[in-house]
């Protein structure tokens, strides 16, 4: 078991189950809406426990209700909150639509996207740190950097670097088409200690480039899912429980695959269904319908 430094976001998703897929200027039908514990660093923290490891979580909660039910929900879970700080607003959810062959449209509040809290980097202990936020103080990295490797999400917003070990994407978010050489733009983002970028495209090969060049790896077909919303997220904790055993590249990728394939097929694996709330709890009334906070414990010892 590791213990692993997230830094990401913890929202409160409003999920909308669509009748068809989402189209622009059309009426668009939904059936049942349901609220969950949700975001990147959510997701990624709960498949980190799952898979056996401690997890510290940074992330900034608004101070209301809501929020503090959100870092009650985290506490439960057995994340270490230290580092967890609250805003001086409202909740306001995160908007997800998901359509009928589980994909999903996420529409995130401006306001999510632009905190950035002052996070006590220096007093965090880890033996590797995952990023997933939108934004980040490159110079708060690159001191955490010189303390342990660092897996983070490629920035998608112009200019911004981000300090980082490996790289990881989303074909959505980046044309790498457009680029002549993947590989040096993603150093330019991240410095000199980048070893690897992986591109994830879905069911399609990852492609992986180095210092050496590239590298496409076969995965295994992504399951039929009611709902694909978090495994990138999940991907990316498969990544970094087999990068921290010290596996090969390509097994490291395999692995992170399997396990995002398994979220897929069940997503009680990770994060639905663990111990739900208290009910006797009258603080959890500002969870109604948060049920689906908790990544399953009896997978800690899981296989692959």
């Amino acid at each position: 078991m590791a213990r692993v430094f997230v830094l990401g976001g913890v929202n409160v998703d409003r999920v909308w189950r669509l009748g068809a897929p989402l189209h622009a200027g059309r009426r668009n039908i939904f059936g049942a809406v349901t609220r969950r514990i949700g975001g990147g660093g959510f997701n990624t923290a709960c498949a980190l426990d799952a898979l056996g490891h401690e997890v510290v979580i940074a992330t900034s909660l608004a101070d209301d209700r809501a929020g503090r039910a959100c870092c009650r929900a985290l506490r439960d879970l057995g994340f270490d909150t230290s580092q967890v700080v609250f805003r001086r607003e409202r909740t306001v959810p995160t908007e997800i639509f998901v359509d009928p062959a589980g994909e999903r449209t996420i529409v995130v509040p401006a306001s999510i996207e632009t905190r950035l809290p002052n996070w006590d980097l220096q007093a965090i202990e880890a033996d590797l740190a995952y990023v997933a936020l939108r934004r980040t103080d490159p110079s708060g990295l690159a001191k955490l950097l010189g303390r342990m490797d660092v897996v983070a999400q490629i920035p998608v917003d112009v200019g911004e670097r981000r300090p980082a070990t490996v790289l990881i994407g989303s074909s959505s978010d980046l044309n790498v088409s457009s680029l002549r050489d993947p590989f040096d733009h993603a150093r330019r983002l991240a410095g000199s200690s980048l070893r690897h970028f992986v591109l994830t495209d879905g069911p399609r090969p990852v492609q992986v480039w180095d210092a050496h060049g590239r590298a496409s790896i076969e995965v295994t077909a992504r399951p039929p899912a009611s709902d694909t919303t978090g495994a990138g997220d999940v991907f990316a904790a498969g990544f970094i429980d087999a990068y921290l055993r010290g596996d090969a590249l390509e097994e490291t990728i395999r692995h992170a695959s399997g396990v995002a394939g398994l979220f897929l097929s069940d997503r009680t694996a990770f994060i639905d269904g663990r111990a739900q709330r208290p009910r006797s709890d009258p603080r959890s009334a500002d969870l109604v319908d948060m049920t689906q906070v908790d990544a399953a414990r009896a997978r800690k010892t899981m296989t692959f």
